[in-house]
């Protein structure tokens, strides 16, 4: 069901991102990018445990859940992004679509969901600890201003 509405899902992806979404300049570059999350093409295979929260035929949230290659924590079952609906005024969809995604992770016998969160993102944080997710570890990012291209090489 979730493969056959990644259009939707880009552009609700779009929507929930706000300024973030902005890597995306149009619904129709999320969607592809959401195509390419579908088809095992970001980080590993998409997993069935993978859920799509929709109101009627609306789309309002998305739990996308990959294998990446290795163990956990920075392996196996590993959420891509969590989106929900901005305009849907229910509470919670968040939460239940990732405790869902944990549900169906443990009835196929794997012992671990793994996911990324900035220490800025304090909603998202609060959910993840109610949730019982621990925080294992922290990495680091050392922004690369963008390289100044040699003319005179290219000049050549």
């Amino acid at each position: 069901m979730l493969r056959g509405r990644v259009d939707d899902i880009g552009a609700l992806a779009r929507r929930a991102h706000g300024e973030d979404g902005q890597e995306w300049p149009n619904d129709d570059a999320a969607a592809a990018s959401m195509r390419r999350t579908a088809a095992g093409q970001v980080l590993g295979p998409l997993l069935d445990s993978s859920v799509l929260a929709e109101r009627g035929e609306q789309a309002i949230g998305a739990c996308l859940v990959v294998d990446r290659p290795g163990d956990p924590p920075h392996g196996g079952p590993w959420v891509v992004d969590v989106v929900r609906d901005p305009d849907d005024p229910a509470r919670g969809i968040g939460a239940a679509m990732l405790a869902q995604a944990a549900r169906g992770l443990r009835s196929a016998g794997l012992g671990a969901l793994s996911l990324a969160v900035t220490d800025d993102n304090t909603t998202a944080r609060a959910v993840y600890d109610r949730l019982g997710f621990a925080d294992l570890t922290q990495s680091w990012t050392l922004a690369l201003p963008v390289a100044v291209r040699n003319t005179r090489r290219s000049a050549r």
